[in-house]
């Protein structure tokens, strides 16, 4: 379930551009010319997803919960699962919602039968709860799954086909997320080759081999990150994703200063924005190492309390002020 009136939305999510999706997806309508009435019922369908996950990137949750929480669709009821554990603010409602986004798969296997394209945005959505969880293994299993189910139908039908293909890319790419996290980037290449054989010029796979070159390390390949990123910036325009993508590559070659500038552009897209505040600071540390970033910290650890960064600062810094204790009461 992919429609191509929906692609443009469909890119622009893709590249963290949530307020164009939050302001065109209104205007898509399924026409009434349309051959079938279920074409009708799943470009709605995908449609209220793309504009609920839009959303959801502006940290919106509640709009999202408050718009799909009556759809029976299981798209919909796994995005609201996703939408419940970023929002949620202890362990406990996390792990509800991880459980919650396996009993929709299980249910949708015993229902179905198989791993069908009908449920693939399902997958998709709920194999990402389960990466935010740390369940990597279990979302993987769910996403290589799918891939073999939808590359079997779709060498069964026509393999120009705009459905199969782009949840296809999807597949891969959240593939490509995982190898990554688990630093197996000669794995995460091999799902870009999957990606480029279904198309190489899509703003999904390009985005992906800008992040994969980025990880590979080393000043060619953080060069040609860049381009990627300014390639993409140049066709789809500035988005916050983007402009942060250029500026980690720049701060891998070591040029904070353009790093900065980039940052600081992407700041005036969406000023609360965690990963940008994050690299924001390290880079004015790396220029100006006497510069005071305790309000942006504070800003960051409120904006983004479960973020992989603050976490771990939170760790160190306790640490830290334990050890600090201890050394005082000798």
């Amino acid at each position: 379930m992919a429609s191509e009136d929906c692609y443009e939305l469909r890119n622009a999510l893709t590249l963290g551009n949530y307020n164009q999706v939050i302001g065109e997806a209104p205007s898509i309508k399924p026409s009434p010319y349309s051959a079938k009435s279920t074409d009708q019922k799943d470009l709605t369908i995908e449609r209220d997803y793309l504009l609920a996950r839009a959303r959801m990137g502006i940290k919106m949750y509640s709009a999202a919960i408050r718009d799909l929480e009556s759809s029976t669709d299981r798209s919909h009821r796994a995005l609201v699962c996703l939408a419940e554990y970023l929002k949620a603010d202890s362990s406990s409602a996390k792990a509800k919602a991880v459980e919650t986004a396996k009993e929709i798969v299980d249910s949708a296997m015993r229902d179905e039968g198989e791993a069908s394209e009908k449920s693939t945005l399902m997958a998709i959505t709920c194999a990402t709860v389960l990466m935010h969880a740390g369940e990597l293994n279990t979302a993987h299993i769910w996403i290589k799954t799918w891939i073999s189910s939808l590359t079997k139908k779709q060498n069964a039908q026509d393999p120009s086909s705009c459905g199969p293909n782009a949840l296809l890319l999807e597949l891969h790419a959240l593939l490509v997320d995982i190898y990554l996290r688990i630093n197996r980037i000669e794995h995460a290449e091999n799902e870009l080759k999957a990606m480029d054989k279904i198309d190489e010029d899509s703003a999904i796979s390009v985005l992906w081999h800008a992040w994969v070159l980025l990880r590979k390390g080393g000043d060619k390949d953080a060069k040609e990150a860049l381009r990627n990123f300014n390639e993409l910036k140049d066709k789809y325009g500035n988005t916050c994703m983007l402009l942060n993508g250029a500026a980690l590559c720049h701060m891998a070659v070591r040029e904070f200063e353009e790093a900065l500038k980039v940052l600081e552009e992407a700041l005036s897209i969406r000023e609360n924005d965690v990963d940008v505040m994050i690299n924001t600071m390290i880079c004015q540390k790396q220029l100006r190492p006497s510069t005071d970033n305790k309000t942006m910290l504070e800003v960051v650890r409120s904006a983004g309390p479960s973020h992989p960064w603050v976490w771990e600062y939170n760790r160190l810094s306790d640490g830290f002020e334990d050890a600090a204790a201890l050394v005082q009461n000798l």
